[in-house]
């Protein structure tokens, strides 16, 4: 009798193993950098064996805010509204209060009956005063830092489903190893629950302060920020007034950003134990092969490029594009895609791997066929855009910028005043396009930059002072069918192709 009915639960087991949608485990880690995971070949490794990797995948609006809500929506932040990392025009309180977590890759999800968790950072701003214990609509489950400052690892408090709960600063405390053994849980209980799912894991590294778990405090220690090509570019007269204001970087500066190159690598080993730990989970519930992984970036990141120290909000290719890693059912291994993908897309993606259609609102486009090695009609281009500061008035013109005596803290961490002129980086707003060839950026003044990416990959030479005024007017028109696109309208002016590429 007990033989016949364990073997009846088997085959049970096995016919809703089969017959269930598939799992997807969505990884998004903070500022990383396409050149980061070029020195993280074993974490690369854990997709790319099994998987694919996109070479040329970006980010619309290379910032926190806005571009976790295009990841959360599928739309580009125009049609977000969300602009910037606070208020008036972005953060969690705006997006909460213009009803955008009504309709959420999270809602479609789990109203088509999946299992939802997110794990780690939101929304910046999140939670407010008038809430400290938020869910949003469509989280079956939901352990995301509600007070202290998790991006420092330690001392924070973790809204763990409606119940707030205390992380010191001893080493099983580190945000890092806390949200692997939340995915871990959560992918148990579904398992147990024999419900598809979603994991939404969302990591602090490498941001900065960018620490490390302890057990690779000492990792990288003889890494050095990148070099050569456009790092501490020698002539930037070609260049917008807001980069022709950056000294070249000196010694300290350099120094400087050795230091924080290795923080962020050694920050990146904790996140390579995570994907170890749900690997290893996956397999020994026996949800591997129906599982999706998909591992990204919310931006990229610059170290020295263009003379300027570290940061993003740029068009430059260090800033909007991203590593994406994919494996799972019917997914090619070590196959690697040329197609120009964006993070408008992630939500359809996820939609079509669940077997749903994504809202209406939608302006990207599934690149699940592309993962099984399909060749459908592609985008030419994606809009770019930059709404100007991510806190306070946002800077107006190309020549906007603030240059200021300011304190550059030294190597040994004295804070004493630095030998060169530290310039405060204020990006002026910009709406652009990257194509399969050029980055075209058209400012608030009318002022331009374009960049033909196949002379010129490193983008140190800005020749839209020398271009033909019939490309400079093609690209104007594309540009002007994007920035204010919707919808289908969005996917069928990336096709239009007008420059003839």
């Amino acid at each position: 009798m007990l033989p016949a009915l364990a073997t009846l639960l088997l085959v049970v087991t096995a016919t809703w193993a089969s017959a269930a949608p598939p799992n997807i485990v969505f990884i998004l880690t903070d500022d990383l950098a396409v050149s980061d995971m070029e020195q993280l070949p074993e974490l690369r490794a854990r997709f790319t064996a099994q998987g694919t990797s996109f070479d040329r995948a970006f980010v619309s609006l290379s910032m926190c805010c806005p571009s976790r809500a295009t990841t959360l929506r599928g739309q580009y932040a125009h049609n977000t509204g969300i602009l910037r990392n606070g208020a008036p025009d972005g953060g969690y309180g705006v997006f909460r209060d213009r009803g955008l977590e009504s309709s959420t890759v999270a809602t479609w999800l789990h109203d088509a009956g999946y299992r939802t968790g997110l794990f780690g950072k939101y929304l910046n701003g999140y939670p407010n005063k008038r809430d400290p214990l938020a869910i949003p609509p469509g989280w079956d489950d939901w352990v995301v830092p509600s007070r202290g400052e998790a991006t420092s690892s330690y001392n924070y408090q973790l809204n763990d489903n409606g119940t707030l709960v205390h992380h010191g600063d001893d080493p099983e405390d580190h945000i890092t190893d806390v949200l692997a053994a939340q995915a871990v849980q959560f992918i148990e209980a579904s398992h147990e629950a024999r419900r598809p799912f979603f994991a939404y894991v969302a990591t602090y590294a490498p941001h900065a302060p960018a620490v490390p778990v302890p057990r690779h405090a000492d990792a990288f220690a003889g890494a050095t920020a990148p070099r050569g090509g456009a790092v501490n570019e020698a002539d930037v007269s070609d260049k917008p007034a807001w980069l022709q204001a950056l000294d070249l970087l000196d010694g300290p500066a350099t120094r400087k950003l050795d230091g924080t190159a290795r923080r962020r690598l050694a920050s990146m080993l904790g996140v390579q134990d995570l994907v170890e730990r749900v690997l290893d989970t996956l397999t020994k519930t026996g949800e591997l092969d129906r599982t999706y992984l998909v591992f990204t970036s919310d931006n990229g990141y610059h170290l020295g490029q263009h003379r300027m120290p570290e940061g993003k909000d740029t068009y430059f290719e260090e800033d909007i594009r991203v590593p994406l890693y994919v494996r799972g059912p019917g997914v090619l291994a070590g196959q690697v895609r040329a197609e120009l993908v964006v993070n408008t897309d992630l939500a359809a993606t996820f939609a079509e791997m669940a077997g749903i259609v994504p809202a209406a609102q939608n302006d990207g486009r599934s690149w699940l066929s592309l993962l099984r090695g399909e060749t459908p009609a592609w985008r030419k281009g994606a809009l770019l855009e930059h709404w100007g500061s991510a806190t306070g008035e946002p800077a107006r013109g190309k020549g906007a910028n603030r240059a200021e005596e300011s304190t550059l803290e030294r190597p040994d961490g004295s804070g004493r005043k630095g030998s060169r002129r530290h310039v405060n980086l204020h990006v002026p707003p910009f709406a652009g396009v990257r194509s399969d060839r050029y980055t075209y950026v058209r400012y608030d003044d009318g002022d331009r930059d374009l960049y033909d990416l196949a002379a010129d990959p490193q983008q140190l030479q800005d020749i839209a002072a020398s271009a033909s005024t019939t490309l400079l007017a093609s690209l104007d028109r594309w540009l002007h069918a994007m920035r204010k696109c919707k919808g289908e309208g969005c996917r069928l002016a990336e096709m239009s192709d007008p420059v003839g590429e």
